[in-house]
């Protein structure tokens, strides 16, 4: 048996930056909330939850004056100001790549052009942006839906960082055939586009792929669709404890990816476990 594991497997560098953060400001000892989950992993969540963090879903829950951490997604401009008004110190973990995403929809819309949104609607980081993107703003992530927009108006596509390159790239061609005015960004993180590229390329040599990521992950997702597209046998996991063994003993080469938000450890783990056949 052969196991092979994505170079681009793991942590992406604003996902480790915040979690660095957080253990920094945990060890201050002063309580300190979240509002939603920090990182879309239950493991890393539950380690700095140990370590005194404290997840709200509501900002009443926040008592006046302690500490908030805005995760990793971004949160809503109404965030920001009602934390002010409340007196609350903010931790912004916000990822840069989504930072930049949120300054472009803000920065167009200014100048009149309607954002069209490329995601997934209910996502905490598309919720964000489209804050930042005028009341007009809209959110597709088919053909399907952006066949219902008007696109002969002043439009700007956009998209999540964690959203499909190949469906945005589709989506964005549509878009231009309809109007060769419209103004495409490809706010993609690059290395979501790098992550994808390497599990499609994966997913073409091995009998086997393991994507692993939580299930409310984005780009967990868009890497187990892609897997599934190239290689039969792909499974989505979140921890090595869903693999059946007796499922994977039959595969020669297996193929291991994870999502942005899942530890090196974890990885390493599974990799571990499937080569002693003690999973």
């Amino acid at each position: 048996m052969k196991i092979v594991c994505g170079e681009a497997a793991g942590f992406c560098p604003g996902v480790q930056k915040a979690i660095d953060t957080a253990k920094e400001e945990l060890k201050k000892g002063e309580p300190v909330y979240c509002l939603g989950e920090m990182v879309h992993n239950k493991v890393v969540i539950n380690d700095l939850c140990k370590q005194g963090l404290v997840m709200v879903k509501e900002m009443s829950e926040v008592p006046g004056g302690f500490s908030l951490m805005i995760r990793t997604h971004g949160a809503p401009k109404e965030v920001y100001e009602e934390a002010e008004r409340r007196g609350l110190k903010l931790i912004d973990l916000t990822c840069t790549k989504v930072k930049k995403v949120q300054s472009i929809a803000e920065t167009y819309y200014a100048k009149g052009y309607r954002i069209i949104i490329t995601g997934e609607r209910d996502h905490p980081e598309v919720i964000g942006i489209r804050s930042h993107a005028g009341p007009d703003a809209l959110v597709v992530s088919t053909i399907e839906e952006l066949l219902e927009v008007d696109l002969m108006e002043k439009s700007c596509l956009i998209a999540q960082t964690t959203f499909s390159t190949s469906r945005f790239d589709a989506l964005a061609s549509y878009a231009l055939t309809q109007n060769r005015e419209t103004k495409v960004i490809h706010t993609i993180c690059h290395t979501t586009s790098k992550r994808q590229e390497e599990a499609s390329r994966m997913a073409e040599e091995v009998d086997l792929m393991i994507i692993m990521g939580d299930e409310a992950s984005s780009n967990s997702k868009q890497l187990y669709e892609i897997a599934k597209r190239k290689c039969t046998h792909s499974l989505f996991v979140q921890d090595v404890e869903e693999v059946d063994p007796d499922k994977i003993r039959v595969f020669e080469k297996i193929g291991v990816m994870a999502n942005a938000s899942t530890p090196s450890e974890l990885v390493s783990q599974m990799i571990q476990k499937i080569m002693n056949g003690t999973i």
